[in-house]
């Protein structure tokens, strides 16, 4: 008996070959970004630096135009206070000299008065002088002092021609109608002078 050959296995199909893994895109580098932050870092911190160099060179100009006016001012007010004094004692003092002239008791007391007042006259003329020339020398002057001075003024006008009044009616022998003047007209007239005054020193002040 003869021996009958092995029978053949069937081939195998081959195994396909493993395909490439897909590529994926490169992530971008940590570096670049790393630059783009610091970039972005430093200018916001320039333009930082640069807004507090402005802030503070603008206060700095700021603070110095205020302390160039506060000490114009102060020169100014201090230039005109002084006259403006003045004024106060020479209307006050004429004030006491004019009651004086109405009640003296003789002519030698009269012309004691009448020189007091001259005297005092002249001295606020002095002290005049001076606030003109204060307020005519360029220097920065408040808007309010212009109608303060004319106020004073105005009242002073008024002041001494009532005063001259008086003399006229004490030299004349009208000493009754000189004593109603006084009362009637020169008393409240030096008042408001006075208040005139005081209201410009204490706008100075």
């Amino acid at each position: 008996m003869s021996a009958t050959p092995p029978k053949e296995l069937p081939a195998t199909a081959a195994a396909p070959a493993p395909s490439a893994a897909p590529r994926t895109p490169k992530a971008p580098q940590a570096s670049g970004i790393f630059h783009k932050i610091q970039h972005r870092m430093t200018a916001g911190f320039a333009l930082l630096v640069l807004m507090f160099i402005a802030v503070s060179v603008y206060s700095i100009f700021t603070a110095r135009g205020i302390d160039q006016r506060l000490r114009e001012n102060s020169e100014f007010n201090s230039v005109v206070q002084r006259p403006a004094i003045n004024f106060r004692a020479s209307a006050h003092d004429r004030s006491i000299a004019i009651r004086d002239v109405v009640v003296a008791p003789n002519e030698e007391a009269l012309a004691r008065e009448q020189q007091t007042i001259a005297r005092l006259a002249r001295f606020y003329a002095d002290s005049n002088q001076t606030l003109q020339a204060a307020l005519s020398s360029g220097a920065p002057v408040p808007p309010e002092v212009a109608p303060l001075v004319q106020g004073i003024e105005a009242i002073e006008a008024r002041t001494v021609a009532t005063t001259q009044q008086i003399l006229a009616l004490v030299h004349q022998g009208a000493d009754r109608e000189a004593a109603a003047l006084l009362w009637k007209d020169a008393k409240p007239q030096y008042e408001q002078w006075l208040a005139s005054i005081n209201k410009l020193i204490d706008f100075l002040e």
